[in-house]
């Protein structure tokens, strides 16, 4: 099974404590998504194919020794020429998930309209869909036992502002809890559409009144010493 978790342009994403919690988000549903349970050989064009798009899981539990380029990093819909780009800190644990599609050949293009919702104790932290911002991560999220596509130019999602009026504009759409991804893809006869997912765990504040009592009992404990 599967784990994963994103911001406006110029702004950074930290998540407190990442690595004293870490596990994967499970995918709990899917729509016009097939949940690989291993990892692909190859993602050239022509390779894995079909009506769908499919998922598999790359690095997990990867802390970032970089600071992270991400296209989309905050709730709400992405699509060609809206506001992108957002950094996940160094010092971040994610875990990556690929999203690839590939229609068969031969044809004339065609669409796909579905979505990817995680386990609410998870969160999407950011989506990488450009060409250079994949191709920069391959190394440092992919797998070694995969052929990945990083010098294909197509393997991006049409939302940049220079996709605009493409026949192939894509739509990406990320709930305001952070745990859904929805999506409205299009190819022509030939390309690809991919884009890596970065999830963590969520972080849930402790209560006011829980960290007021343990500041109290701390302040006992040391007056007694």
């Amino acid at each position: 099974m599967l784990c994963f978790r994103l911001h406006p342009a110029g702004c950074a994403i930290a998540v407190a404590a990442l690595a004293a919690t870490s596990a994967h988000a499970q995918v709990v549903a899917v729509s016009n998504v097939s949940v690989l349970d291993s990892a692909p050989n190859s993602l050239a064009p022509d390779t894995l194919v079909g009506t769908q798009g499919y998922l598999f899981d790359e690095q997990q539990e990867h802390t970032l020794g970089v600071d992270l380029h991400v296209e989309i990093g905050q709730p709400g819909i992405f699509l060609p020429g809206a506001p992108i780009g957002a950094t996940i800190t160094a010092g971040t644990t994610v875990s990556s998930s690929l999203f690839h599609w590939d229609l068969p050949a031969g044809g004339n293009g065609g669409s796909v309209l579905g979505s990817i919702q995680i386990d609410p104790d998870f969160v999407i932290l950011g989506v990488i869909a450009s060409n250079e911002s994949l191709a920069a991560t391959d190394d440092i999220l992919g797998l070694d036992s995969v052929l990945y596509p990083t010098d294909d130019p197509s393997r991006r999602m049409e939302i940049e502002p220079d996709t605009i009026g493409s026949n192939g504009a894509d739509t990406i759409g990320l709930s305001t809890d952070r745990t859904t991804l929805t999506f409205q893809l299009g190819l022509g006869s030939q390309g690809i559409d991919q884009m890596r997912i970065l999830t963590a765990p969520r972080v849930v504040p402790a209560p006011a009144g829980a960290a007021a009592l343990a500041l109290s009992s701390l302040a006992a404990t040391r007056r007694r010493r």
